[in-house]
């Protein structure tokens, strides 16, 4: 069944991107690159079925997620490396001196000043 999984996950998001995949197969795609030479179909169904979506994995600290049977230390870092890459990314896109000409672009801004950060709401 998973046999040449990989190939037709990694065609499928060049050809559509991520957008038709669900979470699991994302997590499992991400995962390729950290475990290259094993089957990560169940362990992505594992993280989010423990952690309970995609994004409170990305956001699980790393000495946690390498609890998880089968995701050592490279893995959990890549994974958590997610939000703020995110972040990062986001900040970029807005180049050094972004036009905040409205207060829509302030706040599209200043969410991604915020993008994969913690933080405590009601703080």
């Amino acid at each position: 069944m998973h046999e040449g999984r990989r190939i037709r996950l990694k065609r499928r998001f060049l050809e559509e991107g991520l957008d038709s995949f669900e979470d699991h197969q994302i997590l499992e795609l991400l995962l390729f690159y950290a475990i290259p030479c094993k089957d990560t179909n169940e362990l992505a169904h594992v993280l989010i079925e423990k952690y309970g979506s995609l994004s409170k994995v990305f956001d699980a600290d790393p000495n946690e997620l390498t609890t998880t049977p089968g995701l050592g230390e490279n893995s959990a870092v890549l994974l958590s490396l997610m939000p703020s890459l995110a972040r990062i990314y986001f900040k970029d896109c807005w180049g050094s001196g972004p036009n905040l000409d409205s207060t829509a672009k302030a706040g599209e801004y200043i969410l991604t000043l915020f993008a994969g950060r913690p933080y405590m709401m009601g703080s």
